[in-house]
C-alpha cells in the first residue's frame, strides 16, 4: 500500500481531533448551548470557536484529497485514530481522565488501525 494512503488519513484525523478539542474549549467559554440566534452569535464572536471551525474546514479539504486517492474502506477505517487522539488530547488540554477500560479500547483501536494499514 502507498504511504500516502496512510499518511493523509492520519493527517486529516489529527487535524479533526485538534478541531474537536478547540471546539470543546470554545464551548466551555461560551457556555451551554441553547439553539438561539443570540447564543450562536455569541459563539461566532469567540475566536477559539472560529479557529475550530477553520480547522474543521481544513480537515474537510484534506479529507476530500484522501477520498480522491485512497480506497474508502481503508481511509475511513484509519480515520478511527481520532478515537485515540481525542482522549489523549483531552487528557492534556482538560485533565480528563481515562478508565482502564477506555485505555484498553484505545489500544484495540490502534491495533485495528495498524492491521488495516498493513493490508
Amino acid at each position: 500500500m502507498k504511504t500516502s494512503h496512510l499518511y493523509l488519513p492520519i493527517v486529516a484525523a489529527t487535524i479533526s481531533a485538534i478541531g474537536q478539542v478547540m471546539l470543546k474549549y470554545a464551548m466551555v467559554r461560551v457556555g451551554r448551548l441553547h439553539l438561539s440566534f443570540g447564543m450562536i452569535g455569541h459563539a461566532l464572536v469567540e475566536p477559539i470557536f472560529v479557529c475550530a471551525i477553520a480547522i474543521y474546514v481544513l480537515a474537510l479539504l484534506i479529507w476530500m484529497q484522501v477520498l480522491s486517492t485512497t480506497p474508502l474502506n481503508i481511509a475511513y477505517s484509519i480515520l478511527a485514530v481520532t478515537y485515540v487522539l481525542v482522549p489523549v488530547f483531552s487528557y492534556f488540554a482538560f485533565g480528563e481522565q481515562m478508565t482502564p477500560g477506555q485505555m484498553a479500547g484505545v489500544a484495540l483501536i490502534l491495533v485495528g488501525v495498524a492491521f488495516i494499514g498493513k493490508l
